[in-house]
């Protein structure tokens, strides 16, 4: 499902500084679960954005289901994002002016077949408690409510491959047992899971998980 081969980022404005990324290679299966661990700044959100091909290593290759999306055109590799990965991301980016519904869905946006969106849409709602506020605006949401809002909508185009980055980082233990189930279950469906986060939860409650550490840009 992803494939690493020594890939390599450093800032393009420092040249000079110690690389981010460290020639990093690895191998993560489909249907695998991982947990990437690693102290602030140790490259986590970096090697999440490399291998979702939001940013362009500064050498080596990242492939998705066999396909470069590290070489492609930025057309195409919008394509394969939009058909193969779904994102959580640490900053909800959702619009305060839009409602739970409609700011979810703005990822049907570039969709031509939506057929079974909304039961989806639905369905995720109730998973994680949210149902009750579908029609609230985004300005209006908590922290945790904007947090399960966005893992929502990372979900609607059934992604093969889920790139979480600090999932539960803005939610209370009860909520992030919730979304760590939520999580289970997608695992359970053959989704592919890379998640990156600092909460001990996801270890004592994914215990079958492969464990990452990244640590001053290279995999331990």
């Amino acid at each position: 499902m992803i494939q690493l081969e020594h890939v390599m980022f450093a800032p393009a404005n420092n040249q000079n500084s110690a690389p981010i990324l460290d020639n990093i290679s690895l191998t993560i299966k489909a249907g695998e679960t991982c947990i990437l661990s690693g102290a602030s700044g140790s490259g986590k959100s970096t090697l999440l954005a490399i291998i979702g091909g939001l940013t362009r290593p500064c050498s080596g290759l990242v492939l998705i289901n066999q396909a470069a999306i590290s070489k492609m055109p930025d057309y195409h590799a919008s394509r394969l994002r939009q058909q193969t990965i779904g994102f959580i991301f640490q900053q909800f980016n959702l619009f305060d002016e839009l409602t739970v519904l409609e700011n979810i869905r703005t990822a049907l946006v570039p969709v031509k077949d939506t057929t079974g969106a909304e039961q989806r849409i639905n369905r995720y709602l109730e998973l994680v408690s949210l149902s009750h506020k579908k029609n609230a605006f985004g300005k209006d949401l908590s922290g945790g409510e904007k947090q399960r809002c966005a893992i929502v909508r990372s979900l609607v185009n059934s992604p093969t491959l889920l790139l979480a980055d600090e999932p539960t980082a803005n939610l209370d233990r009860a909520n992030s047992i919730l979304i760590i189930e939520l999580l289970q279950w997608l695992s359970k469906q053959g989704v592919t899971l890379l998640i990156a986060t600092h909460d001990p939860l996801f270890a004592s409650l994914m215990p079958d998980a492969t464990v990452l550490h990244i640590e001053q840009g290279k995999l331990r």
